[in-house]
């Protein structure tokens, strides 16, 4: 990467990086980068009041190592399982029954296998800014930022029932491709993701004493995946999975600070909220037979039988959706406000403040020894996340089968928008640094 400034009041910034990996096949991952700040009033010896900048990426993600471990673990011949319930045979314990035995008595396993095409996914991101120097030491900008994901993981039965075949309720029912009862779960690279972010900043540093920082960012997230483990509510089509994305939180206001306190202590505040989060409602039943609950209802209708309509406020819905219903979109439920306050104190000292305190010694002005240069620095500090306390719920059960669909069953704590935590809404921590 390179920064050339050709003029004094234009900056250009190239780059490029290369990601390569041995467990996927495509390994063709340029990740070029460019970026340019232009100030219109910037001069040689004065900068500018006001700054355009703009820039392009690609950015790559890497794929785990753990998806090559599972699908060397689960391919259906390192690891077996049975389940033996012959007297005969449970009866030689403590002896081991031979692998001829053992196979009259083995289940049916999930197989995991990385698709032949499976490749890196990213996102190609493109930022324009303006930022503009105001009085009183202030200074705003907003920009926007536009983001594609492209190969996005997911998971997919491949090996579910053909559609049709299946017949809810009767084990091991229906026409599987590959003609074994088993389970394939494939990783594979066939998502998408788009993300459009209008974000207004506000900063002000009014002396060396205070600094404030205040952002909000509006932001709207689709996708067809969540991740990896995201199984999509029919395995023979995705035309239904675009939706709201997991992080689709649409509106998200911040304030921090910065205030040196007398006696040499900082105070640091730091304010949150943000809008809810989307989650998929799902009927909480398998009527596909790939055993797994992924499958969605659809919108109620006057025709909607009274035993199969639920009606929540997120909608209406048909839990036995027949033929031609139009299914509700992935993650259509919205979940709880996020709120937080967090605080943190600290004051750092040097140990020879520590020996003069204690030992009454002060140096004389104009002594020379008046400035501490001591290189041993001891820094203490008190931290108070969610300080009043404010319960924020995680997302609601999403389930309709559930008694508890649309309640919250467990809180985010509120240390951060998605960290769920069982400690308790409020937490305060204690801190001791030493510098040397």
């Amino acid at each position: 990467q390179d920064q050339w400034q050709s003029r004094p009041n234009l900056t250009l910034n190239f780059g490029l990086r290369y990601e390569g990996q041995t467990n996927v096949n495509n390994n063709l991952n340029f990740a070029p980068r460019v970026a340019v700040a232009w100030s219109p009033d910037g001069k040689k010896n004065k900068p500018g009041k006001s700054v355009f900048r703009g820039g392009f990426g690609i950015f790559y993600d890497r794929v785990n190592d753990n998806l090559t471990l599972q699908a060397t673990r689960f391919n259906g011949t390192n690891q077996k399982q049975y389940v033996v319930t012959d007297p005969s045979v449970l009866g030689i314990y403590p002896n081991v029954p031979s692998v001829a035995t053992l196979d009259a008595f083995a289940v049916p396993q999930t197989v995991r296998i990385k698709a032949v095409d499976l490749r890196s996914p990213y996102l190609m991101q493109s930022a324009v800014a303006y930022e503009r120097q105001l009085p009183f030491k202030s200074t705003i900008s907003i920009g926007y930022i536009n983001t594609r994901g492209l190969h996005q993981l997911r998971s997919r039965n491949i090996n579910a029932p053909l559609p049709g075949t299946y017949f809810e309720g009767v084990r091991n029912s229906g026409i599987r491709p590959s003609g074994s009862t088993n389970n394939i779960f494939e990783y594979e690279s066939s998502g998408i993701f788009k993300q459009n972010q209008l974000i207004l900043t506000i900063d002000n540093r009014l002396n060396k004493k205070i600094f404030l920082h205040a952002s909000y960012a509006f932001s709207h997230a689709n996708g067809d995946t969540d991740g990896v483990g995201t199984f999509p509510a029919n395995t023979y089509s995705l035309a239904n999975e675009y939706g709201r994305a997991t992080i689709d939180a649409r509106h998200r206001f911040t304030v921090e600070g910065s205030f040196s306190a007398p006696w040499g202590f900082r105070v640091a505040p730091f304010f949150i909220v943000s809008s809810g989060r989307p989650f998929n409602i799902i009927i909480g039943r398998d009527i596909n037979g790939d055993t797994l609950f992924t499958e969605r209802p659809s919108f109620a209708t006057t025709t909607t039988a009274k035993a199969n309509l639920v009606v929540t406020r997120w909608g209406n819905f048909d839990v036995s959706p027949g033929p031609g219903a139009t299914i509700i979109p992935r993650n259509y439920g919205e979940g709880f406000l996020f709120a937080s306050t967090n605080l943190r104190i600290s004051k750092t000292v040097s140990v020879t403040e520590i020996r003069h305190m204690f030992t009454g010694f002060k140096p004389a002005a104009g002594s020379g020894k008046a400035k501490d240069e001591s290189p041993y620095k001891l820094t203490l500090s008190v931290q108070a996340q969610n300080l009043f306390n404010r319960t924020n719920n995680d997302l609601p059960v999403g389930n309709l089968s559930s008694p508890f669909f649309g309640q919250s069953t467990a809180t985010l704590g509120g240390y951060g928008e998605g960290n769920r935590s069982s400690a308790g809404n409020r937490r305060i921590t204690a801190q001791i640094k030493m510098e040397f």
